[in-house]
């Protein structure tokens, strides 16, 4: 490692200090929200977000040499966060349980 890059990482170092103190505040926050709630499900899908968005931004600050691996890493991530709140928006916004809202559709393919 050169000095540009030691010292490109020792600006960088609280970065990963900060994420980490905040995603284990976040974890235990979660468990601390009731549970079927609207409110528990977007907290849910905004972690999932902000992974994501940590990802990009950790492709983005460290360079690796394959970053296409890890956009679809990120992409993983925020295409998972979002069908789940899609699917909270149907469950508690619709008040549509996700069993009945394919029922139709299923009992109608058999006939």
């Amino acid at each position: 490692m050169d000095s540009l890059d030691a010292a490109r990482n020792s600006d960088h170092a609280w970065w990963w200090r900060a994420w980490l103190l905040a995603g284990a505040a976040a974890l235990a926050g979660y468990f601390l929200v009731p549970d079927d709630r609207w409110y528990s499900n977007a907290y849910y899908d905004a972690i999932g977000l902000a992974s994501a968005a940590a990802i990009v931004a950790g492709v983005r600050l460290h360079r690796p040499a394959r970053p296409r691996l890890w956009y679809c890493f990120a992409a993983g991530q925020a295409t998972w966060s979002l069908g789940d709140a899609a699917f909270g928006y149907y469950e508690y916004a619709l008040k549509i349980a996700f069993e009945l809202a394919f029922e139709g559709r299923l009992s109608a393919g058999r006939n």
